[in-house]
């Protein structure tokens, strides 16, 4: 109670004080899933590997929730809170409503949430991983599996966001590592 009065929650978007995110702004939110190719990008059904990229890589399927923006938006300022000023009440509020508005597909019931690591240097500088914190969120609000353990970040990169979007395709080329001795990835892996 105290700590309402001396730190009142504001919503991230619209500056409405009583949540981080407020009922007007969570209404807007769209996360209608895209679904693409994780080699190439292009759209594929349910985000699955598309037949030209099947034979280079093990990954049979990327789903993002929505569609990021660098611009200004509600989902963009939660990220940059979350992952930059660690607002914890980012993660256990904001985005598990956020996630409890996705409609998972059928066909993803049994998929898998693995999580983006960081390069051991950068978990030691940031002191957590909020992909690995986002996926357990996401997957307890769905009721589906996560494997935090297999795959792994081999090369130190530069930071995402200091990148042009070319950049950042570039940046991460060999950067991951699908740990040899463990299946592969289940169909429709959501990363």
């Amino acid at each position: 109670f105290i700590k309402d009065l001396l730190f009142p929650d504001f919503c991230i978007y619209c500056g409405v004080e009583g949540q981080k995110l407020c009922e007007r702004c969570l209404a807007e939110i769209k996360m209608p899933g895209v679904c693409l190719c994780p080699v190439c990008s292009e759209p594929t059904l349910f985000g699955g590997t598309c037949e030209k990229c099947a034979a280079s890589s093990s990954l049979d399927g990327v789903i993002a929730l929505f569609n990021y923006r660098e611009e200004r938006d509600l989902l963009s300022l939660s990220i940059k809170q979350f992952k930059y000023n660690y607002v914890k009440d980012l993660a256990n509020g904001v985005w598990k409503r956020l996630f409890g508005k996705f409609q998972m597909p059928i066909v993803l019931r049994e998929a898998i949430v693995v999580p983006v690591p960081l390069h051991p240097r950068r978990l030691r500088e940031r002191g957590f991983n909020q992909s690995e914190i986002l996926a357990e969120l996401l997957a307890g609000e769905k009721s589906l599996k996560t494997d935090s353990a297999s795959l792994r970040r081999v090369r130190y990169t530069s930071q995402q966001a200091r990148l042009s979007k070319e950049g950042r395709r570039g940046n991460l080329t060999g950067a991951f590592k699908w740990l040899s001795g463990r299946s592969a990835p289940p169909r429709a892996s959501l990363v």
